[in-house]
């Protein structure tokens, strides 16, 4: 077992060398760029069939160790290629899991290749990296049906700046006096709301937190605000998990954002501005 471990660390530490870049990878979809420029080549040496198919609803913007990942990836796509030699090799990205911060991935290498088990020594180093990152490494294999190697990971998500189409909202209510008048009523609803905030985080339990964000959440709808109100909604979903300091962290900015939108739709109150 040591030495298979030593000759797995070394071709690994191989492969690693193969793989080295000018510029980093900021990003998951720069990181499947990256590698479908990378193992297309080889594919096609090896008659490997080599896919790529990636779920619409990721975020473009994931963040996280994106140099460690494409060593893993990259490692198992090798491998996915030279045992599926004439048939096929695929990385297929879902998303399985998403609050208003983060969402939760999972990067399925798969083959038509022999059958192989879970404790196959060219799986350990990439199952050790994943696992110190913060997610699992599962494969799953059968004969006549081949390899699945599925990493589950929860990727980042960059903070989006609220926006709130004044346009839509204007034209809905047929002008700009219905405009002034919409928007001294959700002044007066958001403007409250946002004042007890700092009291209900400081309360124990759930359900007035949840009530809050629901209620916010149909307001910032009215506003034209959708994209904060979907957020609001989630962080609502989130919370029947229960409290905690990063759920509780997440509705404080929640309620900065819904301070900007209020903001905002203060500014075209007595105007025409956009």
């Amino acid at each position: 077992m040591r030495d298979a471990l030593v000759s797995l660390s070394r071709w690994f530490g191989r492969l690693a060398s193969r793989v080295r870049r000018r510029r980093p990878l900021h990003d998951l979809p720069a990181l499947l760029t990256e590698l479908g420029r990378r193992y297309a080549p080889l594919a096609r040496a090896r008659g490997t069939a080599l896919e790529l198919d990636v779920d619409p609803a990721l975020a473009p913007d994931l963040t996280g160790a994106m140099d460690e990942l494409e060593g893993v990836l990259g490692c198992l796509l090798e491998r996915a290629i030279e045992v599926a030699a004439g048939g096929y090799a695929a990385l297929q990205v879902d998303l399985v899991g998403e609050t208003r911060t983060s969402q939760t991935v999972h990067l399925t290498v798969a083959d038509d290749g022999d059958r192989t088990t879970a404790d196959d020594t060219k799986f350990l180093i990439p199952a050790a990296t994943i696992e110190r990152l913060g997610g699992r490494l599962q494969v799953e294999s059968a004969p006549d049906v081949g390899t699945r190697v599925i990493v589950e990971l929860t990727f980042a998500m960059r903070r989006r700046l609220p926006r709130v189409d004044i346009d839509a909202l204007r034209s809905t209510l047929g002008g700009q006096a219905a405009l002034a008048e919409v928007i001294t009523a959700l002044d007066q609803a958001l403007g409250r709301d946002l004042v007890a905030l700092d009291d209900l985080l400081a309360k124990a339990g759930i359900d007035d937190l949840q009530a809050w964000l629901h209620r916010v959440s149909g307001v910032l709808g009215m506003a034209e605000a959708t994209g904060l109100a979907h957020a609001g909604l989630m962080l609502e979903r989130d919370l029947a998990a229960g409290r905690h300091h990063l759920t509780d962290r997440a509705i404080r900015e929640f309620g900065d954002d819904t301070g900007a939108v209020l903001a905002l739709l203060r500014e075209h109150r007595d105007g025409d501005r956009l």
